[in-house]
């Protein structure tokens, strides 16, 4: 890899980070971390979400809990996932997002955890 290589890829992260809201998981779908946008997006501080389940973004309904563990699963999979989701806003009201859910792979293809850009 050349020098050059790393500077490129801090460059493009920067810019997803800017441009996305994004929020990494780990396998059993606990916030880890959460960028400002979607924080903003979302209506949380990082502390009222950081280490909490990503499921309190999820409508309460059956269908709703269905499709969050098929989504998850999907993650643990190594098998990304895009389209509109309805989420929970901090006030309680339903949100649609258009979104993708895509797995963060280690070097040998294994998972390495989920992350979300919104």
């Amino acid at each position: 890899m050349s020098e050059v290589a790393p500077a490129l890829l801090r460059h493009k992260l920067a810019a997803l980070e800017r441009s996305q809201a994004i929020v990494e998981l780990d396998l059993d779908g606990i916030v880890l971390c959460a960028n400002q946008s979607f924080l903003q997006l979302m209506g949380y501080l990082d502390d009222q979400v950081t280490g909490r389940s990503y499921s309190m973004f999820a409508p309460a309904t059956e269908s709703h809990a269905c499709e969050y563990d098929r989504l998850l699963q999907q993650l643990r999979n190594g098998e990304h996932a895009a389209g509109e989701f309805c989420r929970l806003h901090a006030s309680g009201d339903q949100i649609w997002v258009l979104g993708a859910y895509c797995p963060v792979l280690k070097d040998l293809g294994q998972l390495r955890r989920p992350s979300t850009l919104i």
